[in-house]
């Protein structure tokens, strides 16, 4: 984390590359997680974000908000094209909708190997 509370992902050693840098993606999440907590009310489990006021009734949702909102230099390149895609999440539809086939042969993209 930065002075002013912001993460640089160029801090990590060994940043996260397109082959998923699985020792800088346990960081990432474990960053994220301490970045968020979890309530209960009326409608059920809330997750809050740490950094703004925000709150989500999904994790994932929240996983997604606080990489997208409040990190910096978490961006992934696509394994078959090699285009920028902002977080872990957007790779993940962007292979999933424009690379369906390619990826077909190939072993699932789970959140271990982005």
């Amino acid at each position: 984390e930065g002075p002013d509370g912001s993460y640089d992902g160029s801090m990590m050693a060994g940043a996260a590359t397109a082959d998923g840098n699985k020792e800088s993606d346990a960081y990432l999440d474990d960053l994220i997680s301490s970045l968020m907590t979890q309530s209960r009310d009326q409608r059920g489990t809330i997750w809050n974000c740490g950094r703004c006021e925000k709150q989500i009734k999904t994790k994932s949702h929240m996983v997604d908000h606080i990489e997208s909102a409040h990190l910096q230099n978490t961006s992934r390149s696509c394994p078959h094209c090699g285009k920028p895609q902002k977080n872990r999440n957007c790779l993940r539809v962007h292979v999933s909708t424009y690379h369906r086939e390619k990826s077909a042969g190939l072993a699932q993209i789970h959140d271990s190997q982005l």
